[in-house]
């Protein structure tokens, strides 16, 4: 593949892929014009081709170009810091709220509040603990495999992704949804890291919480065998 080398050291350098892609293609076309240029000029193929190679520049040269513009680069080659520490536990805690949203809009809006209780039906609660037990099962690891596939796309090492899956991880954001007995009004949504809400979680959600904690860490595993530029 031409240029293979040149597309690597820009990733490396944390130039966005999407630019490698687009400088790639442009030096393709430069280099095939430079090509049939020599070409007309009389020299055979392989001599035009080195030609054309050596009027284009030196891969360091080609490099250099896109690293002298700090643009290029991605956030989280400029910022590691903001995208692998701090973005993480925010992106969950508003992942985490925005899945609970459908639960309080249908709680308001079908008039299921009665004083400080929610009197919810049976087909409510069914939903209610499926929303649960999905966002506690998806939500973390989810979150922790883009910032994996985000450090792999742009080749960098496992240090700032493993950092971002352990915060992720450590946080731990959970939702419980209880219910009281049968045939009693009550109820209530939590949402908080699980290092608060162990004093009170319900025993049934320990088994949860123990595989929402893999399944988080499980995509730093794909770093395992990954070196990057450091």
């Amino acid at each position: 593949m031409p240029f293979e080398g040149l597309c690597e050291t820009l990733l490396r350098g944390g130039v966005a892929p999407r630019h490698v892609r687009r400088y790639l293609r442009e030096l393709d076309d430069h280099l095939a014009d430079l090509t049939e240029a020599q070409r007309i000029a009389g020299y055979d193929p392989a001599n035009a081709a080195i030609r054309a190679q050596a009027q284009l520049g030196s891969e360091a040269e080609l490099v250099a170009a896109m690293l002298a513009q700090p643009s290029l680069r991605t956030l989280a080659a400029r910022a590691p810091w903001l995208v692998f520490g701090l973005l993480p536990p925010l992106a969950a805690l508003a992942a985490f709220f925005l899945a609970a949203l459908p639960l309080a809009i249908i709680v308001k809006t079908q008039g299921m509040i009665l004083g400080h209780a929610i009197a919810a039906p049976v087909g409510f609660r069914l939903f209610a603990h499926g929303v649960e037990i999905a966002s506690d099962l998806l939500l973390g690891p989810l979150l922790a495999a883009l910032l994996v596939a985000a450090a792999l796309r742009q080749r960098m090492t496992g240090l700032w992704p493993g950092i971002g899956v352990a915060v992720i991880a450590l946080l731990g954001m959970h939702m419980q949804v209880l219910f009281p007995e049968a045939g009693r009004h009550g109820g209530h949504l939590e949402i908080a890291p699980a290092l608060l809400m162990i004093r009170h979680l319900d025993p049934g959600h320990w088994p949860l919480l123990a595989a929402q904690l893999f399944l988080t860490l499980l995509p730093a595993a794909g770093l395992a065998g990954f070196r990057g530029p450091g």
